[in-house]
């Protein structure tokens, strides 16, 4: 018979528990660098022009611009509504992407995006219509990647616009 919890017992007695806790504490800050270095930093900033909250809709379709970019974000954005079950003519989400700054990646690598450095920046004004035209509401929602893997990925900065987008539709006028 092989009892596991003496053989454990036997295994621990023979390592000094000091080079244990090291070995764990050491585990635990490599792992926070990693989570720091692989993935990136995004920070936003959502300001409200204009909203009209009286009535609440059932649901909600993005219609953007016709560039590539306002085509990918309407895709995230109509995403999101089709995995709640909230897709529908109810209420129109008119995205347009203002302002793309790529930045320099390589900034963002070797300065940790301190002081902004770097930065990779996308502004999407925002305007809501009901189905007879009337606008319901008017935004903006600026994403910044800031750092990350290897300067962190600008491609991850449309994801995170239409995920805030579809918060506050979600949140206020749903």
């Amino acid at each position: 018979k092989c009892n596991f919890p003496t053989i454990l017992n036997l295994f621990l007695t023979d390592l000094n528990k000091d080079e244990i806790m090291h070995k764990f504490k050491f585990t635990i800050l490599l792992a926070i660098i990693a989570i720091f270095t692989f993935t990136g930093c995004a920070k936003k900033y959502i300001e409200m022009v204009e909203k009209d909250t009286t009535y609440k809709y059932s649901s909600a379709k993005a219609v953007c611009g016709e560039t590539e970019l306002d085509k990918k974000l309407e895709g995230y954005i109509n995403t999101f509504l089709k995995k709640k079950d909230q897709y529908g003519d109810d209420l129109i989400i008119k995205c347009d992407i203002q302002r793309t700054k790529n930045g320099v990646r390589i900034l963002r690598h070797l300065t940790l995006g301190i002081g902004g450095a770097g930065k990779y920046e996308t502004l999407a004004v925002i305007n809501l219509v009901d189905q007879s035209g009337k606008e319901v509401a008017k935004f903006n929602v600026t994403v910044e990647i800031r750092y990350g893997f290897l300067g962190g990925s600008a491609d991850r900065a449309l994801p995170i616009t239409a995920k805030n987008i579809y918060k506050i539709v979600t949140k206020d006028f749903m």
